[in-house]
């Protein structure tokens, strides 16, 4: 959300929606390049791990309800990073809807995911 949205008075229901949506695109996006860098052999770097992490923690522990897709330890290896991200993609694919609570994981979510797609957490 924009400076420019909340200025013109953008309601946080409306915010939901749309962060929603972009979550369900951003991790599409960011499964499909997961896969890519798998198809080339690129491992996590240090930074990959520790971006993962955090998404693993906001998503288990920092959100109020955790998808139920979510069992088992922390990430270990890029096939569970990728997993994490197919988890939130399936859950949020299947309930649009999303939780006001949760808004601030949707954006760390997504900005992490874009950080991903811009390089740096494969090597």
């Amino acid at each position: 959300m924009t400076a420019q949205q909340i200025e013109n008075g953008l309601g946080l229901r409306k915010a939901l929606a749309i962060e929603c949506r972009k979550l369900i695109e951003t991790t599409k996006k960011a499964s499909t390049y997961c896969y890519a860098m798998e198809r080339e052999y690129k491992m996590l770097s240090p930074a990959g791990y520790a971006g993962f992490q955090r998404i693993y923690t906001i998503w288990t522990r920092g959100s109020d309800a955790v998808p139920p897709i979510f069992t088992g330890d922390i990430i270990r290896d890029r096939d569970m990073a990728r997993g994490t991200i197919m988890a939130i993609w399936i859950y949020y694919s299947s309930y649009p809807e999303g939780k006001l609570s949760e808004l601030p994981s949707y954006l760390e979510t997504n900005l992490l995911l874009e950080e991903m797609m811009c390089g740096g957490w494969y090597e």
